[in-house]
């Protein structure tokens, strides 16, 4: 061993005494970095389950939201097709009402033309009749003025063509009623219409046109009479003819 000094004494104690200080210290530090780790590791096991219990609630949460929006949907799917059962049974109830409503209309439409139609054609039968009755006086005064030795050729002309005439309007009258009950009956009026409109309209035409013909009748008996000056009694009765014409 070397011989310690004195003076070298103090200076080993204290290279002694920091050896101990940094032993001692660097004791307490192990010490403590091994107490803080537990406190590390029970810390992150917290925030672990802090997180796993969160993440669960917020699946919690976000299955409700759904379950949620789901019986939402479901109610206003059902909402829908209540409302859309409910407007087709309305409009079924409107269709049926307008149908019943129709069926009431055409039946009193019918009714109403069938009426108007009739008294149409008894008014043209009333007039076809009266002027067949001044057909027939013409030809019998026609025969008597014959018998005169009138020249009544252009007279019987035009009588023969308000027979004529008279005769068509007499052949459609005669199937009126016919087309009167069909048109009512029909699937389409409004289309038939024009047909029975047209019907009226050939009689209507067919009287005018025999009237005007009885006119001229009676103007050539005048002028013939006239021709041959025959007496008073023959005149009147060509005035008597032409009376009756015009009142027809």
């Amino acid at each position: 061993m070397f011989p310690i000094s004195q003076k070298n004494i103090p200076i080993i104690l204290i290279g002694i005494l920091c050896t101990l200080t940094i032993i001692l210290g660097s004791a307490t530090f192990v010490k403590a970095e091994e107490t803080k780790k537990p406190n590390y590791n029970k810390a992150t096991t917290t925030g672990q389950n802090n997180r796993a219990e969160t993440q669960a609630k917020r699946q919690a949460i976000t299955a409700e939201r759904a379950s949620s929006t789901e019986a939402r949907l479901n109610k206003r799917i059902q909402t829908t097709t209540e409302r859309s059962e409910a407007i087709r049974l309305k409009k079924e109830e409107i269709q049926t009402n307008r149908a019943d409503r129709k069926a009431v209309l055409q039946a009193s439409a019918q009714t109403r033309i069938t009426n108007l139609s009739a008294n149409l054609s008894n008014r043209m039968d009333a007039a076809v009749n009266r002027i067949q009755n001044v057909i027939d006086r013409l030809t019998s005064r026609i025969s008597k003025l014959n018998d005169l030795g009138i020249d009544t050729n252009t007279a019987k002309d035009s009588l023969n063509k308000a027979q004529q005439e008279i005769d068509q309007a007499k052949t459609i009258l005669s199937t009126i009623d016919d087309d009167v009950a069909n048109f009512v009956g029909s699937e389409d009026p409004r289309a038939n219409w024009q047909k029975l409109k047209l019907t009226f309209t050939e009689i209507r035409d067919s009287i005018k046109a025999s009237h005007q013909s009885l006119r001229a009748t009676v103007e050539s008996l005048k002028e013939a009479v006239v021709k041959a000056k025959i007496s008073h009694g023959v005149s009147e009765a060509v005035s008597n003819n032409d009376q009756a014409t015009t009142t027809e």
